[in-house]
């Protein structure tokens, strides 16, 4: 679908895509509808918007002003649309406020979701595209690898995409700069936010640049291809010249593709030398203000000082969430994907799971039990000290590096598993890291005996053994990998032959005893 449909421009370094649309370009119209109505309705709203909060106003029309000097959308006269027989789409645009961000304070997000007058929006008729970048839980465990980092990304990658011209007409946005001039259309040029395919086609365009220059960069292409989550970069070396030769090869590949680098971060001084301030993520005020400076990678605080990862308890301005909405809100901001918060996490899912089973209404209080046990639970968290992870599992100059996992099951509640990577340096002294973990609480309709939880626990540190090994494997000498279990049941189960099993039981063994996963 994308190879025939991209064109890099090597003389203005510039990627042109194609929408991936279910339907021919000519004929959507008749099934897409008008959508023009609706989208001024919307406009006239955030108009009044406007009209209450001048300075948003002020930041977003700077937004959409900045948007077309940059070439990323142009002015033109809507008139020269048939809106009954054209593939035309007008997409409604919302601010998203981001007042604690270093550079974008306001950004204009399109919908693409909106419907038209037939019921139907561009989404609908745009293919998602397959996933092409490795999964931020892979990214994560290759940073933990190194001694030296750097963390950058990438200026504005949609909007440095071009969109081919012949689906510019599906992009539309209505603008004015005051109620007193008439409403002008806006077609946007790029890969846009709002739209269901943008994703795909951006991280392809990344995609193309690895293989079509994998041999003249081979150390970028890597990057792309395995450091990389949409448009965030975490990269991680045991050499600081080789972590220099990376950001070098880096630059120049995505320079090809008309992507810019910025907000630098590294441990590796010699690395911002050449990157002006403007482009770093910490000035030097930002830095001798705090002797705790962290930044955001992909959704996990990470302190520059301690080289560590940090997990706290999601802040709350108001009272305790006491209804069923609020409490699965406040739960939901717990971001832990590593699942270094395992004990923690599970304990939310099991309360969570009760108030489902209390058949609690959205907005009702729970049982005054389950209140209690909430109560009790969101007091711990309040007092509770953020958790720091090593980011560096010291593997460099390691005379043997080993997996050792863990399997097991908490009474009737729960089960899970936790994986660790165990080094021994070349005078014997030993480090132990926790890599990551997972834990499932027991479903509800089908309520599972104590040895199907162990051997559910078994299954679940089978797979994840598999996804940490072929993750690390291409960058350390891994010497063994040990996975454990307390469940003689479990235990005898993994050694008897499949088919003296219920199907149950042996469907799950041969997962685990399948050659991919020993």
């Amino acid at each position: 679908m994308f190879c025939n449909s991209v064109n890099l421009d090597t003389e203005n370094n510039k990627f042109e895509v194609a929408l991936p649309l279910k339907l021919p370009l000519e004929s959507i119209n008749e099934t897409l509808g008008q959508t023009f109505n609706l989208a001024l309705k919307r406009y006239l709203n955030l108009e009044a918007r406007f009209q209450r909060d001048p300075e948003l106003h002020k930041l977003y029309s700077e937004f959409i002003h900045e948007y077309v000097q940059q070439g990323h959308g142009t002015f033109i006269d809507i008139s020269q649309y048939n809106l009954d027989s054209d593939p035309v789409y007008f997409l409604s645009h919302h601010a998203i406020l981001r007042p604690d961000k270093k550079t974008t304070k306001c950004r204009v997000v399109f919908d693409a979701s909106m419907k038209s007058n037939k019921k139907v929006s561009l989404n609908d008729l745009l293919l998602n595209g397959p996933v092409v970048q490795k999964d931020l839980i892979d990214i994560l465990l290759l940073f933990r690898t190194g001694e030296f980092i750097f963390v950058t990304d990438i200026k504005a990658m949609f909007r440095n995409i071009s969109l081919a011209q012949k689906y510019r007409s599906l992009q539309n946005i209505l603008w004015r700069d005051t109620p007193k001039e008439n409403i002008q259309c806006i077609q946007l040029n790029t890969v846009t936010y709002g739209l269901k395919s943008s994703s795909y086609l951006a991280t392809r365009c990344l995609k193309e640049l690895a293989v079509r220059h994998r041999e003249q960069f081979p150390l970028a292409a890597h990057i792309i291809e395995h450091s990389t989550y949409v448009d965030d970069a975490l990269v991680s070396h045991d050499s600081s010249e080789l972590l220099i030769e990376s950001k070098r090869q880096l630059c120049t590949l995505l320079g090809i593709g008309g992507f810019h680098l910025h907000k630098w971060y590294s441990n590796c001084a010699s690395l911002l030398d050449d990157i002006p301030k403007s482009q770093q993520h910490f000035d030097d005020i930002e830095l001798g203000k705090d002797n705790d400076a962290s930044l955001k990678t992909l959704g996990i605080s990470y302190n520059i000082n301690t080289d560590s990862f940090m997990l706290s308890s999601p802040s709350t301005n108001e009272n305790m969430p006491t209804t069923k909405r609020d409490i699965l809100s406040f739960i939901g901001k717990f971001y832990d994907p590593l699942g270094y918060a395992g004990p923690i996490l599970v304990t939310s899912k099991a309360i969570m799971q009760q108030l489902w089973l209390a058949k609690v209404g959205w907005d009702e209080r729970p049982p005054d039990e389950l209140l209690k046990v909430w109560c009790e639970f969101f007091d711990s968290l309040q007092v509770m000290s953020p958790i720091t992870i090593a980011r560096h599992v010291g593997v460099c100059n390691a005379r043997s590096v080993q997996i050792i996992g863990f399997a097991d099951a908490s009474s009737t509640t729960a089960y899970g598993c936790c994986i660790y990577l165990r080094v021994t340096d070349q005078t014997g002294k030993v480090k132990i890291s926790l890599l990551c973990s997972r834990s499932r609480v027991n479903p509800i309709r089908q309520s599972l005996t104590v040895p199907r939880l162990e051997l559910n626990a078994a299954v679940m540190l089978a797979k994840l053994v598999v996804r940490v090994y072929d993750t690390l494997h291409h960058k350390l000498n891994i010497d063994d990998v040990h996975l454990y279990s307390d469940s003689q049941i479990v235990l005898a189960w993994i050694k008897t032959n499949i088919t003296s099993l219920n199907t149950y039981v042996g469907n799950r063994v041969k997962v685990i005893t399948n050659d991919r996963n020993r």
